[in-house]
């Protein structure tokens, strides 16, 4: 049996380049480093993140689990930096592995890398105490009416220290709670957030509930910019 993430060591999933789907830089080219493994079972989770012995980037296969400097020089020998917006650190939820990526970030940055972070948001402190070497963080407000778990309470308040290299964004479904992203709203504007981006789970679409959504985001501030999964309208990973 894998044993999950030992000492300074990580456990990847994949590694592949491709085009940002969604959020605010919808569109960029990025390298996508997917960390295996997530602890939060979400309702609906369309993403495998298993443990294995193996990984591939770009159809090359390495062998987890790996040390901090041997992910970068398995980046160096498959890419070109300059090539790319950022490296982004996905998941599953790449913040479990914490104590690599605290060794393994720094690398990044030292040779000039831009990195970009997507997070389900449940780990606050992990986001804070790593956002040194972060510089763009997506990072998603998880509503217990569409996933059956609902996001930290202290979540935007913590994070409203680093609200530069944030974007928050919420994933609607049929059954949303309008009190549940009322509250969400509420809380954006009293921590100085005036954007939201929001997509539908599973590229469902409702018209008249964005509409609605949009008009409560409004009247408290806060600009509601629909954004769908772009990468699975278009068939690319």
């Amino acid at each position: 049996m894998l044993q999950q993430n030992t000492l300074n060591k990580g456990f990847i999933k994949e590694i592949f380049k491709s085009y940002q789907g969604e959020g605010k830089f919808v569109g960029a080219r990025q390298i996508f480093i997917r960390f295996a493994d997530c602890p939060f079972s979400c309702e609906g989770c369309d993403t495998d993140f298993s443990l294995s012995e193996n990984f591939l980037c770009d159809g090359v296969e390495y062998s987890n689990p790996v040390l901090p400097d041997e992910l970068f020089q398995i980046l160096r020998e498959n890419y070109n930096f300059k090539l790319f917006h950022s490296v982004s650190i996905t998941g599953g939820e790449p913040l479990i592995q914490k104590d690599f990526l605290s060794e393994f970030l720094p690398i990044l940055k030292d040779n000039g890398v831009k990195v970009f972070l997507e997070t389900s948001g449940y780990l606050v402190d992990e986001i804070i105490e790593l956002s040194d070497y972060l510089d763009i963080i997506s990072v998603d407000i998880k509503l217990k009416s569409v996933f059956g778990k609902k996001y930290p309470s202290n979540l935007i308040k913590d994070l409203k220290v680093i609200n530069e290299k944030i974007y928050y964004k919420v994933v609607i479904g049929k059954n949303i709670d309008e009190n549940e992203i009322k509250t969400v709203l509420i809380e954006l504007a009293k921590n100085d957030v005036d954007v939201l981006y929001v997509q539908f789970k599973n590229n469902y679409f409702n018209l008249g509930l964005l509409d609605k959504l949009s008009d409560i985001g409004y009247s408290y501030g806060i600009e509601v910019f629909f954004v769908p999964q772009v990468h699975k309208l278009i068939g690319i990973l």
